[in-house]
């Protein structure tokens, strides 16, 4: 049975859960791979906890060691090292190596990956939409990995200006043994979208949580908290300084103009809370929770009715390959070891 070679950057949530989700497929009967990982990650912990889950064979002291002669990396690098990381990796990349990036925004980070690759290198954009279950669940912690995070979810992918047809298939049968259907997306659209799902939230908790922790009555409102105060401020607790500001100053234009609407909608609430205008506050509780019911039913069930997503067939990671130089250079690896 082939061998594919796999190096994971980044060990929190994501990168390890995928090293999870590789484990059990290759404990699959109908596996027509098996996965061997090397994981890389600077932060001490989730290593431990990523050698414990068992989501990875063997640790590279370097991000550099991690990708060499790899078949797949997966970029899942707090977002502030991403660039950074590239640029070590890039001299010890074997050509036709496929890069599958996770980044929680795209644009720059593919213009990161061609500005130090080479030609041979081949990257797709990668944001996991993930398994309906874990909604409620957004902590990013290695702690908080499972290998059926991506199932019943759909992989977004954008794969960068020079890659090849073989490699996007790559990523679609990639995201098909994770257990997500995929759907492509320009990377500049699902970066605007991404500020108002993603980044919008972890700022609303930095402000949030920067007014009442100033405020006089900060010193006794502090005991009261409890996990409705845990959810709102979670990214003060799971994402470093340096990504936070990294992903605000990434996305400011789509942010700002997101931050403007939700501006007008708490204004319209004050407004209802000063002049204590039940009838306008039951009627925006009422469309809201109505439009959300609406909302939670198509994602938990992905009934949105899109065209262009897929879930591809059982995948055959190498078939795909046949015919093709990428294929060749696989195959000739496997028989020269």
């Amino acid at each position: 049975m082939p061998e594919v070679a796999v190096a994971i950057l980044g060990l929190s949530r994501i990168g390890t859960s995928i090293g999870l989700a590789l484990k059990q497929y290759n404990q699959r009967p109908s596996a027509k791979h098996q996965f061997k990982v090397t994981g890389y990650s600077r932060r001490g912990e989730h290593v431990k906890t990523a050698q414990k889950l068992g989501a990875i064979d063997q640790i590279a002291p370097q991000p550099f060691e991690a990708v060499r002669g790899r078949d797949i990396v997966v970029m899942a690098m707090p977002y502030a090292e991403v660039e950074g990381v590239y640029q070590a990796i890039a001299s010890d990349m074997r050509p036709g190596v496929v890069v599958l990036d996770f980044s929680p925004l795209k644009v720059n980070p593919l213009k990161w990956a061609a500005k130090y690759l080479s030609k041979d290198a081949h990257v797709v954009g990668a944001t996991p939409l993930l398994n309906p279950a874990y909604l409620f669940d957004p902590l990013d912690s290695a702690n908080t990995a499972s290998f059926d995070l991506f199932e019943r979810g759909t992989m977004l992918l954008m794969p960068g200006v020079t890659c090849i047809p073989q490699a996007i298939e790559l990523g679609g049968d990639f995201a098909s043994i994770l257990g997500s259907r995929t759907q492509f997306i320009d990377p500049a659209e699902h970066d605007a979208m991404m500020a108002a799902t993603d980044v919008l939230p972890n700022l609303l908790g930095l402000a949030y949580y920067t007014a009442l922790s100033n405020a006089t009555g900060w010193h006794d409102v502090q005991r009261s908290t409890n996990p409705a105060f845990g959810a709102l401020t979670r990214s003060m607790f799971d994402t470093h300084p340096d990504d936070l500001v990294a992903s605000l100053r990434d996305s400011r234009q789509d942010l700002t103009r997101v931050i403007d609407s939700v501006m007008l909608s708490l204004r319209d609430l004050r407004a209802a809370l000063v002049s204590d205008d039940r009838e306008a506050l039951e009627a925006a509780a009422t469309h809201a929770a109505d439009s959300y019911e609406a909302w939670y039913n198509k994602r938990f069930h992905w009934k949105f009715d899109d065209a262009d997503q897929k879930v591809p067939e059982t995948p055959g990671m190498m078939s795909m390959f046949l015919g093709s130089s990428l294929a060749n250079r696989l195959r000739s690896k496997k028989e020269d070891q």
